[in-house]
């Protein structure tokens, strides 16, 4: 027996080590910081990817398709505006019902601390569901889209949804 101690004892003390490691930063994924106009903020996990390919300097996206596969996936949006009033003119077209779109749910509600203003639509030819919500934070205006790629938003992942939602309010700078 003292020979099986000698001989295993260290290979699965190091096994055990290396599956703390792993499980640790699975649990913890770090905070990727992004700028956005003259603003920066962080995601707060690696549930999403960044989407170079269709964001521009006032309006960054983001995919989602590890949780959910290939034919369920979400993107994310997040816009800042010049103005206040590019602000309020997106924001009141956004509530109104068009041939392409009907509003489902429209609330004032907080998160993180911050007054945000929750629009919930359907896009006219799909299930297609879209979350906007639009806020004020420091002087400067924001819209975060969540647009689902097949089925509506609210059957997926909400929990990490507000979770997205609540890093990165409270983190713009």
């Amino acid at each position: 027996m003292d020979m099986f101690n000698k001989w295993w004892g260290l290979p699965i003390a190091l096994l055990l080590l290396a599956a703390l490691a792993l499980g640790s930063s699975s649990h913890n994924p770090p905070n990727y910081e992004y700028n956005i106009s003259n603003s920066t903020f962080q995601i707060g996990s690696s549930w999403w990817e960044f989407d170079e390919s269709n964001s521009t300097n006032n309006s960054l996206m983001f995919d989602n398709l590890r949780s959910l596969g290939v034919f369920h996936y979400l993107t994310l949006r997040l816009t800042q505006y010049t103005n206040s009033s590019t602000f309020e003119s997106e924001y009141q077209d956004s509530k109104k019902t068009s041939v392409n779109r009907t509003i489902s749910n429209t609330e004032n509600t907080t998160v993180a601390g911050i007054q945000v203003n929750f629009i919930n639509t359907t896009a006219g030819s799909s299930n297609k569901t879209i979350q906007e919500y639009y806020f004020q934070k420091n002087g400067k205006y924001f819209s975060i889209q969540v647009m689902g790629s097949s089925d509506t938003v609210n059957e997926f992942n909400d929990n990490s949804i507000r979770f997205t939602l609540e890093s990165i309010i409270s983190t713009i700078k």
